[in-house]
């Protein structure tokens, strides 16, 4: 079929759609580079003009994509409206990913091809994505009322994540709301309609969820609990006002007996971000994470991964503790070699006139895990680095400063400096102020007890070293 735009421009699509949705239905363009939505028509002339507003809106006030070319990766967000033959908007084609759903279900999940079903750092490159997309709408106060299974498209292999049907967006006094979100995915509030429509804050809800069941492969709140013999009135209640964490410090009442992974396999970071979301922020809008602090967690948990010593592990790699005995939580296959790993605590400067004033308190701090040729980048040496995105005066410099080494043969390990500048480094029986230099382009070895300044004082981290006996 013909299908005409606002702007005058004319393209061919298929006649038959290859989606259906409740408003309407998705076509494909004869290049497969498109697809277009297109919506069943309204019951009268007010409500198709409000969707033409609602598109208009979309495209040329909130649009993620339209001042920064960066985040068109993130979103399929409608670039052009058709007049022709319906309302209805164009949006790029996303080709050889799969819905969340069919890695939820475990059905759908089974008929998945072995590439399909990705590895671990694939799914911790597909949250980081997600969670940036999250911050991205929550910074310019748009809410996505439908964070689900069903609207994030994945490639657990590649890392990457689109966010798709995002013409439901709601923003207080221009875009009304359409949709209340997916029934396993809303916030308490929403589901015994303590309030009357999806926010910032449920939306920050329905992402906790998303993470969790993403990365440990169970809901959260889905626990052996029977909260009623009606299973509509047990959903009900599971998700509103008696929903309950499975991992609950002090109320075990809702665990979940054939759950495998568990929130501490993620590190502490995730750990502690998933007990904020559903232990304090539950049934407390305003105590909810934001999703620039999942995005701070998630890449501290990407510095922590290393690859697991099973050949046959689907997921490859996993996040390492200080722990003796360390096994892989997806197969159970301890660590052969190396036997010890360095962990790094990155210590920040406490911002007082004393250059020598830094955090001491490793419990609080970021820890690297080293692995054989892992790199260490900006913002591993400066507390004012980010490694992700934010916006073009704000981009990321990938450039390694450091590498893990590791001489099997004495079980020694060794990070090298691969920046510019000169860093320093203390042995354990040195004096505070005794600092010997570490220039570029050499080695020191590792070992537990020792510190690392990874540049000139107090703009540079400090790094408290623990070799640990791990396998």
């Amino acid at each position: 079929m013909k299908v005409k735009f606002a702007d005058g421009s004319e393209e061919q699509y298929d006649d038959t759609p290859f989606a259906f949705g409740a408003e309407g239905n998705i076509y494909c363009s004869a290049d497969k580079k498109s697809v277009i939505k297109l919506y069943d028509n309204p019951p009268d002339k007010a409500k198709e003009a409000e969707r033409i507003s609602r598109i208009d809106t979309l495209i040329n006030t909130f649009n993620p994509t339209k001042d920064d070319a960066y985040w068109e990766e993130f979103f399929t967000w409608p670039e052009k409206r058709v007049v022709q033959p319906h309302v209805g908007f164009r949006m790029r084609y996303v080709q050889g990913m799969k819905t969340l759903e069919h890695y939820f279900l475990s059905k759908a999940f089974a008929r998945l091809k072995p590439e399909e079903r990705g590895w671990f750092i694939g799914r911790i490159a597909v949250a980081i994505k997600l969670v940036s997309a999250a911050n991205r709408l929550a910074t310019m106060g748009l809410c996505y009322p439908d964070f689900s299974g069903k609207n994030i498209m994945v490639d657990p292999f590649e890392g990457r994540m689109v966010l798709i049907d995002c013409d439901s967006l709601t923003v207080p006094g221009r875009l009304s709301a359409t949709v209340e979100g997916t029934t396993t995915f809303r916030a308490p509030e929403i589901v015994t309609h303590t309030i009357p429509v999806p926010s910032v804050k449920t939306d920050r809800h329905a992402l906790a969820v998303l993470l969790y069941w993403w990365l440990l492969l169970w809901h959260p709140l889905n626990g052996d609990k029977r909260f009623d013999a009606d299973p509509d009135k047990d959903d009900a209640l599971r998700y509103g006002a008696d929903a309950i964490y499975i991992e609950h410090p002090s109320d075990s009442s809702n665990r979940a007996s054939k759950q495998v992974l568990k929130a501490r396999m993620l590190g502490p970071d995730l750990e502690k971000l998933f007990h904020t979301a559903f232990v304090d922020g539950l049934h407390n809008s305003d105590k909810r994470p934001l999703p620039f602090q999942w995005q701070s967690a998630l890449y501290h948990a990407y510095d922590q991964i290393i690859p697991c010593a099973s050949p046959r592990c689907d997921w490859r790699f996993f996040i390492a503790t200080n722990t003796p005995r360390l096994t892989c939580p997806r197969c159970q296959q301890p660590l052969g070699k190396p036997s010890t790993l360095p962990f790094l605590y990155l210590m920040a400067h406490r911002r007082t006139g004393d250059p020598n004033d830094y955090a001491t308190d490793e419990s609080k701090a970021h820890y690297v895990v080293g692995w054989p040729g892992k790199t260490l980048h900006q913002w591993h040496i400066r507390p004012d680095a980010a490694p992700g995105y934010t916006d073009r005066s704000n981009i990321p410099d990938p450039s390694p400063r450091a590498v893990f080494e590791y001489d099997e043969h004495n079980n020694q390990w060794y990070l090298k400096n691969l920046a510019e500048h000169d860093m320093y480094y203390r042995w354990p029986q040195d004096g505070a102020n005794q600092w010997r230099p570490w220039t570029s382009n050499t080695s020191v070895p590792l070992v537990s007890g020792m510190a690392l300044q990874l540049g000139s004082p107090p703009v540079h981290f400090r790094a408290n070293v623990t070799v640990a006996k791990v396998g």
